[in-house]
């Protein structure tokens, strides 16, 4: 578990810089990417903050924060601000760097479940 907690640890830091990257870059005055930033942060964060704390659902939570990520990819282009570079750019790599971190946590969750499974059909048999 020390591997992943240390990956679910990188979309907290994900989720942290979206909440204050407008107000730090300056497109703070845009109400839709400041909005969208702040809630996909706050999802991340809360979703990170979950897979660290329960002990169920958390494949998921972390399908939910791959969805953020791809949200965050394409928010730019179905929100109409892609011309504004920085909100834009930096959602992007976010979302990037999200989905790569997500994928990762999802694919270790979801080996632990098969893990758990296979282990538990053995002691179904006896």
């Amino acid at each position: 578990m020390g591997r992943l907690k240390h990956i679910i640890h990188i979309n907290i830091i994900l989720g942290a810089w979206l909440v204050i990257a407008p107000f730090v870059t300056g497109y703070s005055m845009s109400t839709v990417e400041l909005a969208n930033d702040v809630g996909l942060g706050a999802l991340l964060i809360g979703c990170s903050w979950w897979l660290l704390a329960a002990s169920t659902g958390q494949v998921g939570v972390s399908m939910l924060q791959l969805l953020g990520g791809i949200w965050a990819i394409a928010a730019p282009f179905l929100l109409h601000y892609e011309q504004i570079s920085r909100a834009s750019a930096h959602d992007m790599g976010v979302g990037i760097l999200s989905v790569l971190v997500s994928a990762t946590e999802t694919w270790m969750f979801v080996s632990k479940v098969r893990r758990v499974a296979r282990h538990s059909h053995v002691f179904d048999a006896l």
